[in-house]
């Protein structure tokens, strides 16, 4: 199995702040294989701000990926390829020389995803569709940064916190579909009055005190 040491924050279009903490990846973390991670940790005192995460969930795999620093257009014969800026290009397994996109990046007879490879060598570096025709040339060796990213395979669970009235908390469910790029959204409310414990979708949080700016709490239990 392909295994490495190696500390990232996994960045995503939910904003996570230092209270929900970092995911890494580490010596015994293999490669490609599925696993949900999830922030903050099962009963970690935790302290979160208005419009906050205060737990985000996710399943997939942790994938060898490129990700160009600026978007690069190469085209041939008709045939138009682009490169986009901040979305990475990642292997599907172990096995692959290429890199897959998560978006459609070949426009010739109807857009659809290409795989892509990555030459680098100082700068005459090169972007390629896998077939090699249709490159992004005389690029930079930093054009691309190689990395290890964890790649969600299922859609993403997150809750915000949106503030205080009285004794009513209340916060927002998202799931983010990591394939169609979907996002619902659905506000949820604790009366703490009634207890402080917000149960969801097999999540149950406990809230420690709470201002209409900021919450205290603990994840007792992760969605199911």
């Amino acid at each position: 199995m392909n295994k490495l040491i190696l500390s990232l924050i996994f960045s995503f279009s939910f904003s996570l702040t230092a209270s929900t903490g970092l995911w890494s990846i580490s010596s015994d973390t293999e490669l490609y294989e599925t696993l949900t991670l999830q922030s903050p940790d099962i009963n970690q005192d935790t302290e979160a701000y208005l419009g906050d995460n205060i737990t985000i969930t996710q399943t997939g795999a942790w994938k060898e990926c490129i990700t160009p620093v600026q978007t690069y257009y190469a085209k041939e014969a008709g045939r138009t390829m682009v490169y986009k800026e901040k979305e990475p290009l990642c292997k599907l397994s172990p096995k692959d020389k290429a890199y897959f996109p998560s978006y459609d990046n070949y426009t010739f007879y109807g857009p659809k995803p290409i795989p892509v490879t990555w030459k680098p060598k100082k700068n005459k570096s090169k972007l390629c569709a896998e077939n090699g025709w249709a490159c992004a040339k005389k690029l930079p060796e930093n054009a691309v940064i190689e990395e290890y990213s964890f790649v969600p395979s299922q859609p993403v669970k997150s809750i915000e916190y949106s503030g205080k009235k009285s004794n009513m908390l209340s916060f927002i469910f998202s799931t983010n579909d990591p394939i169609t790029n979907e996002i619902i959204n659905r506000e949820i409310d604790l009366d703490l009055s009634e207890g402080n414990i917000l149960a969801y979708k097999g999540l149950l949080v406990e809230v420690i005190e709470s201002t209409s700016m900021n919450i205290k709490y603990k994840v007792v239990r992760g969605f199911k």
